[in-house]
């Protein structure tokens, strides 16, 4: 796999600065959000004990070729790490390029990369409308090097289907209009479908314990501790079989508590969420209730009320408990549940952040879950010791396996596109646990004893600039012409 070289703008010691930093300088405290998303993406990737990604100021990388030529032996991209999202960014971002760095990548056929990693929520969407202004924009003002630059788009979403046969058949005219503009513009724009490429990454699962942190350091020297805790551990009568965190609610999990409180499960296990989403719920169920009562037959009034009561109102669970090597390098407020913590259940469903592509989903939709992220809500299990089952995409799993990492006997992430029926995978798995003897949950967890071991070292040395080269190098061409997502 060819090496790569990411043009920035500067390299001080705060680490790689890209241009949205430069944009917007000392006044990233006022950007909305949890994260600005730049600092963590790139930084990540520049403190990676890798060499497949080399960090270059363009402007000295300019002064090379101007010297020499493009390097033959390297795939060269221009890197900006989007504010938050992608939709939160304006394109008046990139006419703070200097003139003469913006002709030099679209002469020299530089992709620019846009990280939109940080989150995930139809990132290829808005890509597209986000791209599709800003070559507009660019050509009506003069500003014509910028309209003519090929585009990367990096986001954090693991779709399942990104071709138009995958798109609901009622959005078929999403995209016309950018279409016949497309073909207005031809031979003044160039309308090459290669203009945009649109790949995925999960950096949210390496934020918080990537090469670089003190939670790094924290993990790679408690590894020794962390593998004689695994290995004493005991399964007791008195251990809760599963274990659940929610901070944010998406429909996926909404359905979870539902199923789990259907099942009667919450008395074999822990289940915890932070605030209601009673309102988006029936917002969803509301247009459609029979639907909503074919696939889930059990709902009650008294189950749709539930949603409403908040975790400190249900008396489940005070708070996560963080193992106390951790406790001083996490802001709990900020990272919601995504830490490390203290191992006091069988199993952990990690309740992935996964979505169906409308506020008010359609039964098309339902039937074909479309997005996922792979997120701290799985990398927080896999490094507190706990065997976990993943609920989202399996495309998800698949990235999983990817890393190297391996799925527990019995309790292997669900295959199923479809939207109810991936959670309820899940709490099937999660309820033949349950019916066990004491004596086959011992068995069974020595048999998981192994795996918890392996995915910890592994997890902690996964080579993140190789596999961000390699997402680059399976990007999907979007034909834009044809495109159809929502």
């Amino acid at each position: 796999m060819k090496k790569t070289i990411f043009l920035i703008e500067d390299i001080n010691e705060s680490g790689v600065v890209t241009v949205a930093e430069k944009f917007f300088g000392t006044n990233t405290n006022r950007i909305k959000g949890r994260q600005v998303g730049w600092k963590e993406i790139i930084n990540m990737l520049h403190h990676s004990n890798s060499d497949y990604i080399t960090f270059k100021k363009v402007r000295d990388f300019m002064q090379e070729v101007n010297a020499s030529k493009m390097p033959e032996d390297y795939n060269v991209y221009y890197f900006i790490a989007c504010v938050n999202h992608i939709q939160d960014m304006d394109p008046i971002l990139f006419y703070f390029l200097d003139y003469d760095v913006t002709t030099f990548l679209a002469n020299n056929q530089i992709p620019v990369i846009l990280d939109s990693t940080n989150e995930g929520n139809r990132t290829c969407n808005a890509a597209i409308h986000y791209i599709r202004d800003l070559r507009r924009k660019s050509f009506s003002i003069g500003f014509y090097e910028i309209s003519k630059l090929i585009f990367y788009i990096v986001g954090g979403d693991q779709a399942v289907n990104l071709q138009p046969n995958g798109a609901d058949p009622s959005e078929e005219d999403q995209f016309q209009e950018f279409s016949e503009w497309m073909d207005y513009d031809q031979g003044r724009i160039n309308p090459d479908p290669n203009i945009i490429k649109y790949t995925s990454f999960p950096s949210t699962f390496f934020f918080q314990t990537c090469r670089g942190t003190n939670n790094y350091e924290i993990a790679v020297n408690d590894t020794e501790n962390f593998i004689q805790r695994v290995r004493d551990f005991q399964i007791i009568e008195t251990l809760p079989v599963w274990k659940a965190h929610v901070n944010t609610w998406k429909l996926n999990r909404i359905i979870f508590e539902l199923f789990v409180e259907h099942r009667q499960l919450i008395q074999h296990g822990i289940f915890k969420r932070r605030n209601s989403r009673y309102d988006y719920f029936m917002g969803c169920y509301n247009q459609d209730r029979d639907y909503f009562h074919r696939k889930l037959p059990f709902l009650t009034d008294t189950m749709l009320d539930n949603l409403s009561i908040c975790h400190d109102q249900k008396s489940l669970h005070d708070d996560i408990d963080v193992l106390p090597i951790y406790l001083d390098n996490f802001n709990l407020p900020s990272y919601g549940w995504a830490v490390p913590f203290r191992n006091d259940s069988m199993s952990f469903a990690s309740l992935e952040v996964s979505w169906i592509e409308h506020e008010y989903p359609s039964r098309y939709q339902f039937e074909n879950q479309r997005c996922s992220i792979l997120t701290g809500n799985t990398s927080a299990p896999l490094l507190s010791g706990v065997p976990f089952i993943m609920v989202g995409s399996p495309k998800s799993s698949d990235l999983l396996q990817s890393f190297g990492l391996k799925e527990y006997h019995t309790i292997e992430h669900p295959t199923t596109n479809n939207f109810i029926a991936n959670v309820e995978e899940t709490v099937n798995k999660i309820n033949y646990l349950c019916g066990l003897s004491i004596e086959q949950k011992k068995k069974l967890y020595e048999e998981w004893k192994p795996i918890i071991i392996h995915n910890y070292v592994q997890y902690l040395n996964i080579d993140i600039q190789y596999h961000y080269v390699k997402a680059l190098n399976n990007a999907i061409q979007l034909d834009i012409a044809s495109f159809q997502t929502n």
